[in-house]
């Protein structure tokens, strides 16, 4: 996520979604079409939110989404519900994706609630594009969600 951030920089800005559409599907790796001219959000830097703890990430989500890695291995066979304690991940992260929300209602799978997630798989994967995966304390997360998480300024 830092190369991503570094790039946002570098480029003086980033295109919108709009502008530069997600496409997936047809297998080839292609350039980044980033377009300077149509800029529509520019970053002088990044921070990273106070490392395994679920309050400082969602402090860090209530001012704006938060660029978090995770274990992207039980997201492979996702397809709804909160991933918690009994998910097949460790905390060994390999995936980057966009911590959006949280709820802190507590429940049977989630007893401190859960974070809203966006992934990058398209809309077709999850429920709509986005996972639930449950909040936990002054830890690493479940699939190691508090540990990384990122912002911009």
């Amino acid at each position: 996520m830092t190369n991503a951030w570094q790039f946002v920089i570098d480029n003086k800005g980033i295109s919108s979604g709009a502008a530069y559409p997600y496409t997936s599907g047809n297998g080839a790796v292609g350039t980044c079409q980033n377009d300077r001219g149509i800029a529509f959000s520019a970053v002088s830097g990044y921070r990273y939110a106070v490392q395994n703890s679920a309050s400082a990430l969602m402090g860090a989500i209530d001012l704006q989404p938060i660029a978090v890695a995770v274990d992207a291995t039980a997201l492979q066979n996702y397809v709804s519900g909160i991933l918690d304690s009994e998910a097949t991940c460790t905390t060994n992260v390999n995936h980057g994706v966009l911590a959006v929300g949280y709820d802190t209602t507590p429940s049977e799978d989630a007893p401190n609630g859960y974070y809203i997630v966006k992934n990058s798989w398209d809309t077709w994967w999850g429920e709509n594009g986005y996972f639930r995966i449950a909040i936990t304390g002054n830890d690493a997360g479940i699939c190691g969600i508090q540990q990384y998480g990122m912002y911009p300024y």
